[in-house]
């Protein structure tokens, strides 16, 4: 049995409920959630980072969306041992002005060979991953191990 939840971004099943373990498995990013760029208090803002911090209009939108990016696919890893799948299906993602302001977790399995692929590759990636992750996990073994080196502490 499963279900499918669509929500969209900037939404309250975006940014306020998790769904880990089993409760989610998968998300899929269609587009990018860029903000309405009209609003006067987005204006004011991007005016007070412009004087202030000398950040371009351009550059505080592009990290605001993938901000918001990455706060929906967070949705479904919420714990060391938790997995899921994180799908980006706008070739906009493999862009660097907009993978390089995702943060260093996801980056990490954001490889060349996983960007821009076929959905026949992009299946396979999936199922192989499931696949792996399915086996049973030997926890004694595991205990006390970090996945953090002491380059991430410092």
């Amino acid at each position: 049995r499963g279900a499918l939840l669509f929500s969209v971004a900037r939404g309250k099943v975006s940014e306020g409920i998790d769904f880990d373990h089993h409760y989610g498995r998968c998300v899929i990013v269609i587009g990018v959630p860029n903000t309405y760029s009209e609003s006067l208090f987005l204006k004011a803002r991007q005016m007070y980072l412009q004087e202030h911090y000398n950040i371009k209009d351009h550059e505080f939108m592009a990290f605001d969306a993938m901000r918001q990016v990455s706060q929906c696919v967070g949705r479904v890893i919420r714990g060391k041992s938790d997995y899921g799948v994180m799908i980006f299906a706008d070739h906009r993602f493999s862009k660097p002005s907009k993978r390089d302001k995702l943060p260093q977790w996801i980056l990490q399995f954001l490889t060349d060979e996983r960007q821009r692929t076929t959905i026949e590759v992009a299946a396979s990636i999936v199922r192989n991953f499931l696949i792996q992750i399915a086996q049973p996990s030997k926890q004694k073994e595991e205990f006390g191990i970090s996945l953090w080196d002491i380059n991430h502490v410092l």
